[in-house]
């Protein structure tokens, strides 16, 4: 029979059970991979739910975005950085307008203060997206930085963005609707891969 000091220290010696883990990860091709440490029945969804998100996240890059800053590029003259930076400006401005109208339509008793607080937290962290922005324009592997670490950002925002427009009720809220379009397509311009421009044919005159 153990004593009762080698039966603590036995369990002691147990390891500890570690709680259900998920990592979402992108590898350095882009793609979307899921570790989890879950039961067996969990683990089927969870891999669905991630090839699910990692298509969605590719379609808009790939079929919308891309084709959309190759247009701008090549017919307008237009940068997809150049075109980034305008968005996350038109963001800003359709925000700046939307607290402004919030403002203007509560009464003389209604309080502002954390309509201003929350307007400022915002302003703040849109400050340091511009300056990422900037940083990844500079550098030669910005659009796959901006594809391979910005992706959960990217599909929160095309999520929130049907609710938001749903909801949308008064000016003031389109203006935030309106600004968060804008803002996501900052961040799926930074993402793109604009396609070469297209040869223009030229007619054939047949001569004899």
């Amino acid at each position: 029979m153990q004593s009762p000091r080698r039966r603590g220290a036995s369990r002691a010696a147990e390891p500890i059970p570690r709680r259900p883990r998920l990592v979402l990860r992108r590898n350095s091709d882009g793609y979307l991979h899921a570790a989890a440490r879950f039961s067996g029945f969990l683990k089927p969804f969870v891999l669905i739910v991630s090839i699910a998100m990692s298509t969605i996240d590719d379609i808009l890059i790939d079929k919308v975005y891309s084709p959309l800053s190759g247009w701008l590029e090549h017919r307008l003259g237009v940068s997809r950085w150049r075109a980034s930076i305008e968005c996350l400006n038109g963001s800003l401005a359709f925000y700046v307008a939307a607290v402004a109208l919030e403002i203007a339509g509560k009464g003389p008793y209604d309080g502002i203060f954390m309509t201003m607080l929350r307007a400022l937290v915002w302003l703040l962290v849109m400050d340091a997206v511009r300056r990422v922005a900037y940083r990844q324009a500079a550098s030669s592997v910005g659009p796959r930085t901006a594809r391979v670490r910005e992706w959960i950002f990217r599909l929160v925002l095309v999520a929130v963005l049907p609710l938001s427009l749903y909801y949308a009720q008064g000016w003031h809220n389109l203006c935030y609707s309106a600004s968060l379009m804008l803002l996501i397509c900052h961040l799926y311009l930074k993402a793109s891969d604009p396609p070469p421009p297209q040869p223009k044919g030229r007619l054939a005159f047949g001569g004899a």
